[in-house]
């Protein structure tokens, strides 16, 4: 041969992976936090594509959404993954945090398992979040901490 190819050269298939519908699984596209819960709080969430707190120069704010239990099949071992924006200053924190069982007799607490503070800049910022819970099914907090002059 030559080097020629005799043969054209075909594109490989496009491949396109989406991510599970589950039943933590919220884009707030409808307006509201599907099926997780909002934890008593003095703050006024705004929800349009995105679940939005805003907080004040008056004092700190606490803000926790909590999601129901994730499935057994998982056996605690997942990947969470959501979008977050912290583009203000003064002190701001974002936690994801999962129950986790440490001893047998004390029940299930919530771990840290992701933070970040302060001012991320502007932009938008993907995180997956590997939790590894020995709880089989744990639910999943993100606690939003607010003290800012927007």
């Amino acid at each position: 041969m030559d080097g020629k190819c005799l043969v054209p050269t075909t594109e490989p298939p496009v491949t396109v992976t989406e991510m599970p519908v589950t039943s933590i699984t919220c884009n707030f596209d409808g307006g509201h936090f599907c099926s997780w819960r909002v934890e008593a709080t003095k703050l006024k969430w705004q929800i349009r594509r995105y679940a939005y707190l805003q907080g004040d120069d008056v004092a700190p704010k606490e803000g926790i959404i909590t999601s129901p239990v994730t499935m057994s099949t998982w056996s605690g071992k997942f990947c969470f993954s959501f979008w977050y924006y912290m583009d203000v200053e003064g002190e701001n924190s974002l936690k994801v945090t999962a129950e986790h069982t440490v001893y047998w007799w004390m029940g299930a607490e919530f771990v840290s398992f992701w933070s970040r503070e302060g001012n991320t800049g502007y932009r938008w910022r993907h995180v997956y979040v590997h939790v590894r819970s020995s709880k089989v099914n744990p639910r999943v907090t993100l606690c939003f901490g607010v003290f800012a002059l927007y």
